[in-house]
């Protein structure tokens, strides 16, 4: 089966799957779209146009399209995957997703030789993604948490490193100056319970480091509209206790909207 990805940002993308590996793979999105009940009355036409996600407009590289061809070549129930230069594992789960892809273990993908130029490297910053993915996980655990401890209309979380040097965090917001953060991580909690906590919901610094990939700020404002609340994040200039360190810093807004009444809520 020949599937055409159209870019806005660039060239078209072929990509020709047997017929049996889409069979091995059901619940695919390419699967799905190559069956007679998706392509309509007049059957399945030889070449299935695919609009490109705004994720794949942004993850895709070059080397990707052998790296879904390959996934689809699996036996049903492998997860082995190896990604062939210059692909990103930060640029593969997201075009993954798009196309459910099962992923398995990221921790188990395989880049190739080590010896192979930029091939280190690669393999460096594929660990650094997977720490910080975890770190993020962990983050979305004190999140809940406060959000579940004070149930309140707005929320605006911090993200701050460990030295920067505050008392009472805050910052301005359009026209409300001075406007409280709220804390995912407790100020305080005895010596005996500290590791708990870090193992639980990590530190201000991991927090502070996975805040950074955009990424993973989009996964979380994903997360978080999936619990049906409204979120977005907004990069700000905090000022710190000695009144001259600046630095930028993100904030993430979530927001409880209001439910609609009930009889809009109802079948009719």
């Amino acid at each position: 089966m020949r599937f055409v990805l159209t870019f806005k940002t660039g060239a078209d993308v072929a990509l020709e799957i047997p017929e049996a590996d889409l069979k091995r793979h059901p619940e695919t999105m390419l699967s799905v779209m190559s069956r007679p009940r998706w392509t309509g009355p007049e059957g399945t036409p030889e070449v299935l146009r695919v609009e490109a996600v705004e994720a794949a407009e942004t993850h895709w590289s070059d080397g990707m399209a052998k790296t879904i061809i390959s996934c689809y070549a699996r036996d049903a129930g492998e997860h082995t995957v190896e990604l062939p230069a210059p692909v990103e594992l930060e640029d593969f789960v997201p075009i993954a997703d798009w196309l459910l892809l099962p992923l398995g273990k990221l921790s188990e993908i395989t880049y190739g030789a080590e010896t192979a130029d930029g091939n280190l490297a690669r393999m460096m910053r594929a660990k650094l993604y997977l720490k910080l993915r975890e770190d993020r996980a962990k983050t979305m655990t004190g999140i809940r948490d406060a959000i579940k401890k004070k149930p309140k209309e707005k929320y605006h979380f911090g993200f701050f490193a460990k030295t920067d040097d505050f008392d009472n965090p805050q910052y301005n917001h359009g026209n409300e100056p001075g406007v409280p953060l709220d804390r995912f991580i407790p100020d305080k909690c005895r010596a005996s319970q500290h590791r708990e906590q870090e193992r639980r919901i990590g530190t201000k610094q991991s927090a502070y480091e996975w805040s950074r990939c955009k990424n993973l700020r989009d996964e979380t404002k994903r997360e978080l509209e999936r619990y049906g609340f409204e979120a977005s994040w907004e990069n700000v200039k905090a000022t710190f206790r000695d009144g001259a360190s600046l630095a930028h810093r993100w904030i993430l807004h979530v927001t409880l909207p209001q439910v609609e009444p009930a009889s809009k809520r109802r079948h009719l």
